[in-house]
């Protein structure tokens, strides 16, 4: 039956294409949506990624279905929200406490997916992790080749 995989909610939570499911519908709107997204990002910095690689690298990952989870809670709120926002005056303080929390959020999805790659390219669990340390490995280590004691010095931070 290849369950929890081909479950409505499962599908809809990893943003699953499935024409067989009530809730298609939804998930190619948000698919168009990320799509938009992806194909901004594409021009801004000329690059060349698509929906179907976001699937492949992070929406299929077994490891992380909490953090995708969480990735699609938010980015459901960000198309749902974008839809409203030219009718709706957005000046009050739980609007600005909102928009705080959602950016939040996404520096937790990215920091969670950069420490897991961090984590998948050292072959090791670390127990000890900081906010900084997905930001440093991927400046450091996958651009430059930098050894941890590089990193140390060019952060100003000794994490012994």
């Amino acid at each position: 039956m290849n369950y929890p995989q081909e479950a409505p909610v499962y599908l809809t939570i990893t943003m699953k294409p499935d024409m067989q499911y009530q809730m298609y519908y939804f998930v190619d709107e948000l698919r168009r949506q990320l799509d938009q997204y992806i194909q901004f990002f594409n021009l801004e910095y000329s690059k060349s990624f698509s929906v179907t690689e976001f699937d492949k690298k992070f929406l299929s990952n077994l490891y992380m279905k909490d953090v995708i989870s969480f990735f699609v809670f938010n980015f459901v709120y960000l198309v749902e929200s974008r839809k409203y926002r030219s009718s709706i005056q957005h000046t009050n303080e739980f609007d600005k406490l909102r928009n705080l929390d959602f950016i939040f959020n996404l520096c937790l999805i990215i920091d969670e997916t950069l420490k897991q790659a961090e984590l998948k390219n050292q072959g090791q669990v670390n127990s000890k992790h900081f906010i900084s340390d997905g930001i440093k490995w991927l400046c450091g280590f996958r651009q430059w080749n930098l050894s941890t004691n590089d990193l140390e010095d060019f952060w100003g931070v000794n994490q012994s």
